[in-house]
């Protein structure tokens, strides 16, 4: 029901609209039904019955195709809607929001959506059955109401039976999908640990016997369990039809009025109606799995506008003869997890960035570098203290202004292959001559903005990485650990060209780095340990 509710909301015209065409359609075709009766306990000349009843059943089934596609559109754009809406929730949430739900996004946006998708296709069909069987059902009472209540009524315990079982489906449904979201973590990890677990003999054991193993098994066996389910209350359907009818007949034979030749009729009548029946038992099954995947969607949905951020239009003006610094923190704190319980902790930070500046951040595992550099762009807030820039105070009005005059690269950033947003500030002949800067020109190959799939090495992608950021031509840049993994040429390029350039166009730049053969280039040299600044140095 949260399905239909979901896109009746919206939709209700156009859902009546296919509603109608799949009555008329249903109608129709009990009509043809009527008429091949007509056809079997006809003596005369028949072959005007059969062009009539022959079109007839023409228009149902075209008038159930055309509705049918109607229908499957309308559902396929509200799922569309409905993954697009979940993903500007995504980007519009708070950054460890998103951090905190990696492992099972990606699950909902695909597998969930897809289960909902796959599941709406089904209502076209499901609502011609239900069509079908009233107008059936309305000859049946005129042929003879006292049999048709008693098939009525097997068929009721048929439902009624399958509908005992929907709480069960429900709750091994939420149990099927928890279990794998834990398992496409481990998976996850499986791929992203590929490095550690190949050289580690005794750590590949464990991760696939003691981490993989249990999910993938309780998974499997509680899909198993509703495919039993499933099986279970087809074949108790056919139980229940099947002696339903055999004590209809024996009661009924007892009886004066019995009538062999309008039974006959009614088993024919019955065997139209089963495949209608056979949908709908379907979809009452499927509904408690479609239900399951909603909340799932829902839940994420809602979980991230509970803390997206309310992004105003509010603007950050900038002062070009401003002394105050670009960027200042004071008595800036963060916790990984709740203040009051035992987490890491970082700050309190104190600093001020100027305009133009060439920052150097260096400190060992572990002593928040990272942690400060999504402080400083605003992927993180502050638990306590203030960011200020140009001594403008940043809110949750400003923020989106605020991490826009960014341009960054991370340790784990993605490559993204489509450039196009960058197509209105940037010409081609710039990409190219950034490219060939970067020495990937002849690697890889740009139509319009958009990167071709290419196999390239790791330092080949960031260096695709920093093409991207570079383009962007973002008043600060804060690049983390970018050198790292470049060979000594490109890393000798980085420190001693790309960097000189920016700053010589006026840019405001932070550097995390170990790279000390490096530290005289910069302006300060900042030093972290244990989550605090240690030294400032320049």
């Amino acid at each position: 029901m949260k399905l239909v509710l979901f896109i009746v909301k919206s939709s209700w015209q156009k859902l009546l609209i296919g509603a109608i065409g799949s009555a008329i359609a249903g109608l129709c075709y009990a009509y043809a039904v009527k008429l091949l009766n007509t056809l079997i306990g006809s003596s005369s000349e028949s072959s005007a019955l059969f062009i009539e009843m022959s079109g007839i059943i023409v228009l149902s089934t075209s008038l159930s195709i055309i509705t049918g596609y109607y229908l499957t559109q309308l559902f396929e754009e509200k799922i569309s809607d409905l993954r697009v809406d979940l993903s500007r929730k995504i980007l519009q949430a708070d950054f460890e929001t998103v951090e905190r739900n990696a492992f099972k996004i990606i699950p909902v946006l695909h597998y969930d959506v897809n289960n909902i998708g796959s599941f709406a296709k089904t209502i076209p069909d499901v609502l011609v059955a239900v069509f079908k069987i009233a107008a059936i059902w309305t000859y049946m009472f005129l042929l003879s109401w006292q049999l048709t209540l008693s098939i009525i009524t097997v068929f009721l315990l048929v439902f009624l039976f399958a509908f005992v079982l929907l709480p069960t489906f429900h709750r091994i449904e939420k149990d099927i999908q928890r279990e794998r979201n834990v398992l496409y973590r481990h998976l996850l990890g499986l791929v992203n640990g590929i490095k550690e677990l190949t050289l580690n003999r005794v750590h590949q054991k464990n991760y696939v016997e003691d981490t993989i193993n249990p999910t993938s098994y309780k998974h499997a066996r509680h899909i198993s369990i509703i495919n039993s389910l499933n099986i279970l209350v087809t074949k108790s359907a056919e139980l229940i039809v099947i002696v339903g009818i055999g004590i209809i007949i024996i009661v009924l034979k007892s009886s004066a009025s019995f009538s062999s030749e309008v039974f006959l009729d009614f088993l024919t009548l019955v065997l139209f109606i089963l495949p209608s029946l056979i949908i709908i038992t379907s979809f009452a099954r499927s509904l408690k799995k479609v239900d399951a995947s909603l909340e799932q969607v829902f839940s994420l949905g809602l979980e991230f506008d509970d803390y997206r951020h309310a992004i105003g239009n509010a603007k950050l003006p900038y002062h070009s003869h401003s002394e105050a610094p670009l960027i200042s923190l004071q008595e800036v704190t963060y916790h990984y997890g709740t203040p009051d319980s035992n987490t890491y902790k970082v700050g309190p930070f104190n600093l001020s960035i100027y305009e133009n500046e060439l920052l150097f951040i260096n400190g060992g595992n572990g002593s928040g570098k990272t942690t400060l550099a999504k402080l400083l762009t605003g992927l993180y807030m502050p638990e306590s203290g203030q960011i200020n820039y140009q001594e403008q105070k940043i809110n949750e009005t400003n923020l989106f202004e605020y991490r826009n005059l960014f341009a960054a690269t991370f340790t784990d950033s993605h490559v993204f292959q489509d450039l196009r947003y960058l197509s209105t500030r940037v010409n081609e002949s710039e990409m190219d001559e950034r490219s060939k800067l970067l020495g990937i020109k002849d690697k890889i190959k740009v139509d319009q903005f958009t990167i071709s799939e290419v196999d390239l090495s790791f330092g080949q992608r960031g260096r695709l990485t920093l093409l991207r950021v570079l383009l962007e031509d973002q008043p600060i840049y804060l690049f983390d650990e970018w050198a790292a993994n470049q060979d000594p040429y490109f890393r000798s390029k980085f420190y001693h060209e790309i960097l000189p350039d920016l700053k010589s166009k006026g840019k405001t730049i932070i550097v995390i780095s170990h790279d000390d053969q490096y530290y005289h280039l910069a302006d300060r040299l900042i030093t972290l340990s244990s989550g605090n600044i240690t030294t400032i140095s320049g």
